[in-house]
């Protein structure tokens, strides 16, 4: 009985070997074939199975017990309902190929006895005994495309690493079975390297990924996919609810401190999700619908996301709109607002921040943090940064000439600017030269998130700017993890408290005395401080009381276009106009 039932396996070997076109078995004919039969099913890489027309497993070869982690005699044993929920496959659609192809071919999870559901290539054929029963051979491949010693994970985490991770989620895609692909990008992950050091970033990189393999256990796998990036997949799962709900599991994962030594550090991430079929045809499309609900969770400041027609929708209004901000950029359609700041000692107008404005002729005013996240995507904040500091140096030149010779100009700079700059910050130092500036009329603004970044470039960048006379002005100082410690590294001139530390200054003590330590501590150290945020007279006397040399905010002025700002200066102090003073 066992001989004829290898007779079959082997001819039945032959026939599915061949159609899966497995190179190893083109040169082997039906004699050979026949002498090394039993060698070949011992030795067989895949996983072998005969079963019977009605399901029940007659025989396995050895590869397949490793695949399942199951004995052979354990294997026989099984009930035909205890087989077929190892394989996470559509019976109905497998079913009904056999009886109309004869054979039925695609991907699957099989799961292991111990390590969960894995996935595998399957073929299912219906073969012929030489009884005339109808029996069923089946063969699950393990992943081609990677040499048998080629490391598969990744070496911090010991999750799958980016390629491992793809080939998986091809070979699901290639089958019937439906899953959820979850995206994590874990934000500002940056600050933790900064503010620790890279072993402790690394060691809350492991932490996590154990973490997410306890919460997945035998329901899918995870991977590693990029420095702080993770993917997720989750086989089984058709429905947004579900996906969010574990989506949820997921972030409180994220959520929960992570041990580093005696201390605990908190981080936070965004996830992004996509139904396979539902919302996609192919794995690259599964991906990007997973990545662009995460892109727009990230911009509507949520902490997750599941792709969705509302998803698609923002997709198409975001690119339109790029197009007619790339409109907007050649064609003169941003203007430079102008936002005073008030010098406290002086008591007088010391310094214009120049701001970007777009009114779009359909949707009115779209705010910066609209449309400068949006320059930023689609490669225009060059263009459109190029353009409004040309904007402004003009503008300033012609305050200059009119008597307001004193105005310094402040402008908003970004990483991705300064990316773009060239190292000896020629193009800057340019405009500034031709509308005949002194540079030390000049300020740029960077934010603490630039400051992060701590490429060289960056820091040769601003020491040319500094060099050739312009100032640098930290922007929202304090809403970082190491702000001080960016006054020791970098060259600033210019401290900008944000707005978010005077809001209840001076009622409440305790953001009040916070606001005292800080402004002692950056006047100390010689820096100019720019107070952001001024709306009411109490906190501008609190500030004067406290010798804070700069206030900003509305209750001096709101931004304004360049024809209001010089009025407003000319009918603030025409005397000081006149005389410079």
């Amino acid at each position: 009985m066992l001989r004829k039932g290898m007779r079959r396996l082997v001819h039945g070997c032959r026939e599915i070997l061949h159609s899966l076109h497995v190179s190893r078995c083109t040169c082997i004919d039906e004699r050979q074939l026949s002498q090394i039969g039993h060698t070949l099913y011992q030795e067989f890489d895949d996983g072998v199975v005969l079963l019977d027309k009605n399901g029940f497993l007659l025989e396995a070869n050895p590869a397949f017990c490793r695949q399942s982690g199951f004995s052979l005699l354990e294997l026989l044993r099984m009930r035909r309902t205890q087989l077929r929920a190892m394989l996470q496959v559509d019976w109905d659609i497998v079913l009904s190929q056999l009886m109309t192809a004869g054979r039925w071919q695609g991907a699957l999870w099989l799961k292991h006895k111990t390590q969960g559901w894995l996935p595998y290539q399957f073929m299912l054929r219906r073969t012929a005994a030489q009884s005339g029963n109808v029996q069923l051979l089946g063969v699950f491949s393990v992943q081609r495309g990677m040499s048998a010693d080629e490391e598969q994970l990744d070496p911090l985490t010991g999750l799958l690493h980016r390629l491992s991770f793809d080939n998986q989620l091809r070979l699901l895609c290639r089958g019937t079975q439906p899953f959820t692909l979850l995206t994590l990008d874990l934000d500002q992950f940056r600050q933790i390297n900064n503010q620790f050091d890279h072993q402790t970033g690394d060691r809350i990189l492991q932490q996590l990924a154990l973490r997410l393999q306890r919460l997945l256990g035998p329901r899918g796998m995870v991977a590693r996919v990029g420095g702080d990036d993770f993917a997720l997949l989750i086989p089984g799962m058709n429905q947004s609810e579900q996906a969010q709900h574990f989506a949820e599991e997921v972030y409180a994962e994220v959520l929960r401190p992570f041990k580093n030594g005696d201390h605990e550090i908190a981080i936070t991430g965004t996830l992004g999700g996509a139904l396979w079929p539902l919302d996609a045809r192919s794995p690259g499309a599964l991906w990007r619908r997973a990545e662009q609900a995460l892109f727009i969770a990230r911009n509507r400041h949520l902490p997750m996301l599941a792709f969705s027609a509302g998803v698609r929708k923002e997709l198409s209004y975001r690119q339109k709109l790029q197009q007619d901000l790339l409109d907007a950029v050649q064609n003169n359609g941003i203007w430079v607002a102008y936002q005073p700041i008030w010098d406290n000692q002086r008591q007088r107008v010391g310094k214009l921040e120049a701001l970007a404005r777009w009114l779009h002729p359909e949707l009115g005013n779209i705010p910066p943090d609209q449309f400068i996240p949006l320059a930023e995507e689609s490669g225009l904040i060059g263009l459109l940064g190029e353009k409004i500091l040309e904007q402004a140096c003009a503008d300033l030149a012609l305050l200059h000439q009119a008597g307001f010779d004193w105005l310094e100009l402040s402008i908003n700079r970004s990483i991705i600017e300064f990316l773009q700059l060239d190292v000896q910050a020629k193009s800057w130092l340019d405009v500034i030269h031709q509308h005949h500036i002194a540079p030390a009329k000049i300020i740029f603004e960077v934010t603490e998130s630039l400051l992060m970044d701590t490429q060289s470039q960056h820091l040769s960048r601003l020491h040319t700017l500094r060099e050739a006379g312009c100032r640098i002005a930290i922007d929202d100082f304090g809403t970082g993890y190491s702000s001080f410690n960016y006054l020791r590294k970098f060259p600033i001139d210019i401290v900008k408290i944000d707005r978010s530390f005077v809001l209840t200054v001076p009622h409440d003590h305790k953001d009040t005395q916070l606001l005292l330590g800080i402004l002692c501590i950056v006047q100390n150290l010689g820096y100019e401080v720019v107070v952001e945020g001024i709306e009411h007279e109490a906190l501008q006397q609190f500030l004067l009381q406290h010798h804070c040399e700069y206030s900003q905010g509305y209750l001096f002025s709101k931004p304004q276009n360049f024809t209001s700002l010089l009025e407003y200066l000319m009918e603030l102090s025409p005397q000081v106009r006149a005389s410079g003073e």
